[in-house]
């Protein structure tokens, strides 16, 4: 693909127009996002100018992200875990039976979405939160990727703002995993103009301790065009492998994504436990 550029006709703030040498930064960046999710759910916004392309790659990617991690399992479950006898493997998968289907009722893929393209306002605010911490500019002039010109929000500010902006609890929930996402992103290849995927570092912490009792040493996010992945690890030095699941259907596919984190980090720490006597985890 061959693009001809011309200087744009816009005088910035500081009395001239931009360098052609800006254009091709900036096309090379929004090419490489667009590169690993052509198409992201909420690329409508960005065709109507609500949302600018990263903003929507950005609000993808936290889609995929509270999915598998949004906390729906409430106190009752929590209650339920201690009552009942952990080394019953009969109330073990119990338990394992009414956290899918607690998941599967309670936030769709669909449903998420529905509420994420309520709040274009609330995302580029997010956004610039995110951008803020995790943009490192490589050119002496910044470029529309940085949050330029634009208040950024503290935590405690995002979190009032989107206290007064939703209309319910389940709004509440959903905007609010931004917020989660945005503080457990360790490190990041967002911005890197050349790259396969787009992938997070993420502190995981935030995992629920009677979910997930053994605390993973790291953790990963990767999002492609045609998949999304965890590789996880509870050493520092670990081994293992690629386990990848293909889906037959829609339907197929909504129910491997549900189950993708937890049978990963199930897999893992079983693996982990085998080799206790290897210097390597898994």
């Amino acid at each position: 693909m061959s693009i001809y550029l011309h200087e744009a006709q816009q005088v910035f703030a500081h009395g001239h127009f931009p360098p052609i040498e800006r254009s091709i930064h900036q096309i090379m960046k929004e090419a490489s996002l667009l590169y690993c999710i052509p198409k992201n759910m909420f690329q409508t916004h960005f065709l109507e100018g609500r949302l600018s392309l990263q903003q929507t790659i950005y609000a993808h990617c936290c889609w995929v992200y509270i999915g598998h991690f949004i906390q729906r399992l409430g106190t009752e479950y929590s209650t339920l875990t201690s009552v009942l006898d952990a080394k019953n493997s009969a109330h073990m998968e119990l338990l394992n039976k009414i956290k899918r289907r607690l998941r599967t009722e309670t936030f769709t893929a669909d449903y998420l979405l529905e509420i994420i393209s309520q709040y274009p306002d609330l995302i580029r605010a997010l956004y610039l939160s995110f951008a803020s911490y995790h943009y490192v500019s490589v050119r002496e002039e910044d470029d529309s990727f940085a949050p330029n010109g634009n208040k950024v929000l503290s935590d405690d500010e995002l979190e009032e703002l989107i206290n007064k902006t939703v209309v319910n609890e389940h709004h509440e929930m959903v905007m609010t995993a931004f917020r989660m996402f945005n503080n457990s992103v360790l490190k990041t290849n967002f911005y890197t103009p050349t790259k396969q995927a787009v992938s997070f570092r993420l502190d995981a912490s935030f995992l629920p301790a009677e979910e997930y009792p053994d605390p993973l040493f790291g953790m990963f996010l990767v999002i492609g065009s045609e998949f999304r992945g965890f590789h996880l690890r509870f050493k520092d030095v670990s081994r293992g492998g690629i386990r990848i699941v293909k889906s037959r259907s829609q339907e197929g596919y909504l129910m491997n994504a549900r189950s993708l984190f937890d049978e990963n980090y199930n897999l893992a720490n079983t693996q982990n436990r085998k080799n206790k006597d290897i210097p390597e985890g898994e």
